[in-house]
């Protein structure tokens, strides 16, 4: 079970159950014979190294770390700002058609309102989406090898400062024991030997704090992109059904917009009718009616792709 990260190095480890705290016990006994049967410089040397691989390898695992937002869950931030840019633009009323004067003068409908391609619109954000998703996915992978070797380094640190922790007792315990036969080498275990130790605990430690920050890190990340992708997935199964909707409707305002144009339009034209040539008022006329029939249609059927 991993522990959260320590306040200080004081309280990085965790206390030891009985049987795992004989097995480094052991470890920490066959090491000291080691130790005692070597000269002073081989000792300092011996002891000088304990915990710089588990420190080396934890620090390398650290250092790839992201140091920013992953470009994914970025370009995911993007899209999702785009979603919000078009909903937000579909919230807008479309702009009625503007007709000229002559237009208006001889009753002719005003030009076809522009459109958005919808079909396109919606294709290429569900596009969008379904890569994000997938990059979002992929980082998620790349996250949990990362942290899963951090977790591995901290096991390394965790079992090199179980191990120092115990071995500096043990070196303090042999000091007292060669105290009266061999004094010199006794001071030198309680003073240069004994800093040693304690020099290469303190640092084992610090790198077991940074280690754990880094993966508690990872979590948050992972977390992180679990949350977007569950709104990518919500936004891909329900938003679209919703802008496909309103675009519907949009389109259908438009048209109803043209349709009131072309309404004013033929009231102008038949109010005309009565002094100006019949003919040209009733090619007018047809040509009014015409429209409004086609905008009809057109009206008809952006309901029904709304429904």
């Amino acid at each position: 079970m991993l522990s959260p990260p320590a306040d200080s190095p004081e309280t990085a480890l965790a206390p030891l159950d009985p049987d795992r705290r004989r097995m480094v016990q052991g470890r920490v006994r066959e090491a000291l014979r080691q130790w005692l049967a070597a000269d002073d410089d081989a000792l300092l040397a011996l002891l000088g190294r304990l915990g710089r691989d588990e420190i080396a390898h934890a620090a390398e695992q650290s250092r790839r770390l992201p140091q920013s937002t992953t470009p994914a869950a970025a370009e995911a931030d993007t899209i999702l700002t785009r979603l919000r840019t078009e909903v937000e633009a579909l919230a807008t009323p479309p702009a009625p058609p503007r007709q000229s004067f002559a237009d208006r003068l001889f009753g002719r409908p005003p030009p076809p309102v522009p459109t958005v391609d919808s079909g396109t619109l919606l294709t290429d954000l569900l596009a969008d989406l379904e890569r994000q998703r997938d990059a979002l996915l992929r980082e998620a992978i790349t996250l949990r090898g990362h942290r899963e070797r951090l977790v591995a380094a901290d096991h390394r640190l965790e079992e090199a400062g179980q191990f120092l922790r115990l071995a500096e007792q043990a070196v303090e315990a042999a000091a007292r024991e060669i105290a009266v036969d061999n004094p010199p080498r006794a001071d030198l275990l309680r003073t240069r030997a004994g800093a040693t130790v304690q020099e290469r605990l303190r640092d084992v430690l610090t790198q077991l704090i940074v280690t754990r920050q880094g993966w508690m890190t990872l979590d948050i990340l992972l977390d992180g992109h679990e949350a977007l992708g569950a709104a990518i997935g919500r936004a891909g199964q329900t938003m679209m059904a919703a802008l496909r909707t309103a675009l519907a409707a949009r389109a259908a305002l438009a048209e109803g917009q043209r349709m009131t144009a072309q309404a004013t339009a033929l009231d102008r034209t038949a109010q005309a009718a009565a002094g100006s040539d019949r003919a040209s008022a009733t090619r007018a006329l047809d040509d009014a009616v015409e429209q409004m029939r086609h905008a009809l249609a057109a009206a008809t059927t952006g309901f029904a792709d709304a429904r």
